[in-house]
């Protein structure tokens, strides 16, 4: 720590200055690379989202939109078995396999991919079981029902009507009581066939076989009590209606089983199986949405987390390397400057030196100021040398000076005496003047 601090003190004041900013810079930059790179990951993430899951989430929820719209569709041909609802489920179907298309192109995740091959699977085999099961055995249904029971059915109760009336003419009791009996079982049989056509009970698909055969039953007896040509003619026909009437009947019950069967076996389970597959299918993708969504807002919370620590990061740092850079320069002046007022206010004494704290501005200007002060104590001490030899040489001088002026004052006392004896002189020389021009 010591060389590091020692180090740090010999560094320039310009790269102390910028120590501070570089760091708080670099930690800008960290910043801005980890937020970067965050953006770039919620960007992606949210790329997924936008490109891939909203779309997978529209398309499976139209997947299973068009499942239950062909379930709806088959319970529609079952109630009303019209051409317009086996339209309906084509239509639906062509709607089904167009999405299946389109989900093959846009759904790639492997568990996704699985269920569509499962829902495609069981579709295929739903749409041939109803084309092939479901609807040709209602037609098979429909016209046994309208080419066979409708019209067989009536004529027969004609047919009865008609031996029970002519027995009524011809006051045949027993004719008319046989006839009755069996107008009385087929009008059971065919309400009861009504019931099974509707409902589908087989409570009531035996009570037809057994009101028909008590129909039979009937008419055979009554067959072979009746004399009238006419009436044993009539009674003949029906018997050999009925017949036709339960053949009718047991084809019918056979279309209605394969039919139910197809129902019951493929259509409910496949139906409820692709419905259920296409709801996984599309939870699968609304918890890829949430899972997406929890990473972006995990990035996020990162992007936030990582710039609150970093800058709290940067400027404790920054704080604390502004107040080491505070000391390293400030530290030294302090000293420096303590110094330089020691030696300026103190007796001029030229043998204090600033002691260098540090290798930077400061200690070089410490030095400098120590490289001056020795030249000037030498400058001084030279100075003082001559002010010495300079002193002597006053006194010399002075001697000299005081020999001068006490021959000086010699010579102005001489004077003084030549000037008084020249002005007598001169007084003499006046009276002689004066006495001449009187002589």
């Amino acid at each position: 720590m010591k060389p590091l601090f020692s180090g740090f003190k010999n560094l320039k004041i310009s790269i102390k200055a910028m120590i501070s900013p570089l760091i708080i810079i670099f930690f800008l930059l960290v910043l801005g690379a980890i937020a970067f790179s965050n953006l770039g990951n919620i960007e992606k993430n949210l790329q997924v989202i936008t490109d891939d899951l909203v779309l997978d989430a529209g398309t499976s929820a139209k997947i299973l939109r068009e499942v239950y719209l062909k379930r709806l569709q088959v319970k529609e041909y079952i109630k009303k078995a019209d051409e317009a609802s086996v339209q309906a489920f084509d239509a639906a179907e062509k709607d089904l396999q167009t999405i299946m298309a389109k989900a093959r192109v846009e759904i790639t995740h492997p568990g996704r991919v699985k269920l569509l091959d499962e829902i495609e699977q069981m579709n295929r085999e739903y749409t041939t079981t109803f084309h092939r099961e479901v609807v040709a055995n209602m037609v098979r249904r429909l016209e046994i029902v309208n080419n066979t029971l409708n019209i067989k059915g009536p004529l027969i109760e004609k047919s009865l009507s008609s031996v029970m009336n002519s027995a009524f003419r011809d006051n045949d009791a027993v004719a008319a009581f046989r006839g009755g009996v069996a107008q009385k079982h087929l009008l059971l049989g065919r309400l009861y066939a009504y019931h099974f056509l509707v409902d589908n009970d087989d409570a009531s698909r035996l009570r037809v076989i057994s009101e028909f055969d008590k129909t039979k039953a009937a008419l055979e007896t009554l067959m072979a009590e009746l004399q009238n040509p006419e009436r044993r003619r009539l009674t003949q026909g029906a018997i050999v209606a009925i017949e036709e009437y339960q053949n009718a009947f047991e084809a019918v019950t056979t279309a209605i089983h394969k039919r139910n069967a197809a129902i019951q076996n493929v259509l409910n389970k496949n139906g409820s199986l692709m419905a259920k597959k296409a709801a996984q299918l599309r939870d699968s993708v609304f918890a890829s949405l949430h899972e997406q969504g929890g990473l972006v807002a995990g990035s996020v919370t990162n992007t936030k987390s990582s710039i609150i620590i970093l800058t709290l990061l940067a400027a404790v740092i920054g704080l604390l390397v502004a107040y080491m850079v505070m000391r390293g320069i400030v530290t030294p002046i302090i000293h420096t400057n303590a110094m330089l007022r020691n030696i300026a206010e103190g007796d001029g004494d030229l043998t204090k030196r600033v002691t260098i704290y540090s290798q930077d501005e400061v200690g070089e200007l410490g030095s400098n100021f120590n490289t001056f002060i020795g030249k000037l104590q030498g400058i001084i001490n030279q100075i003082s040398g001559s002010t010495d030899q300079l002193t002597r040489s006053a006194s010399q001088l002075t001697a000299a000076t005081e020999q001068t002026s006490a021959g000086t004052n010699q010579q102005l006392s001489e004077t003084e005496q030549v000037a008084a004896a020249m002005n007598q002189m001169s007084a003499t020389v006046q009276e002689v003047a004066e006495n001449a021009k009187l002589a």
